[in-house]
C-alpha cells in the first residue's frame, strides 16, 4: 500500500507531474513553476505513508488510540503545512518556522511508543500541539513584522 501511495505522488510532483503540467497548460501558466508549486503543496503526501506504517491510523488499534492518532495527525498536518508554506496566521519568522517543524515532528510521533528515558509518544504529541497552539497565538496577537517595516 505504501509503494502504491508513493507511486501516485508522481502525478503531481516533478519531474513527471503530468497533472500539474496539464493544469498549467489549461491556465496558460509556466509548467515548470506550476510543477514546483504543486510539489510544495504535495509534501504532506510523503508523510501519510509513514503514518500508515507506524500508527494505527487505519483503524487497527483501540478506539481511543485511533481517535488520539487522528487528532494528533490533524494537528501535525496543520503544523507541517504551516512549516512548508512559511505561513500560519501570518508569514513566519525563522524562529517560528523552526518551532513549527518541531511541532510537526512531535505531533507525528507514534503515540504508543515509549522512548528512552520513559518519554511516551502521547507526551510528545501534547508538546507538539502546544507548540503549534503557542505559535498560532503568538502570530495572532503580534503584528505582522513584514508589514510594519
Amino acid at each position: 500500500m505504501i509503494v502504491f501511495w508513493l507511486s501516485q505522488d508522481s502525478n503531481i510532483t516533478p519531474p513527471v507531474c503530468l497533472g500539474a503540467y496539464v493544469a498549467a497548460s489549461i491556465a496558460g501558466a509556466d509548467p515548470w513553476k506550476t510543477g514546483w508549486m504543486s510539489f510544495r503543496f504535495a509534501k504532506m503526501l510523503y508523510v501519510v505513508p509513514l503514518l500508515f506504517a507506524y500508527t494505527p491510523i487505519l483503524l487497527a488499534g483501540s478506539a481511543g488510540l485511533v481517535i488520539w492518532v487522528m487528532v494528533s495527525a490533524l494537528i501535525g498536518t496543520l503544523a507541517f503545512s504551516a512549516w512548508t508554506m512559511g505561513y500560519l496566521a501570518r508569514k513566519t519568522s525563522i524562529l517560528e518556522w523552526i518551532v513549527l517543524g518541531g511541532a510537526a515532528a512531535l505531533s507525528f510521533t507514534p503515540a504508543q511508543f515509549i522512548f528512552r528515558g520513559g518519554v511516551s509518544g502521547y507526551a510528545l504529541n501534547v508538546v507538539g500541539a502546544a507548540l503549534l497552539g503557542g505559535i498560532f497565538l503568538w502570530q495572532w496577537r503580534s503584528p505582522d513584522l513584514a508589514a510594519a517595516s
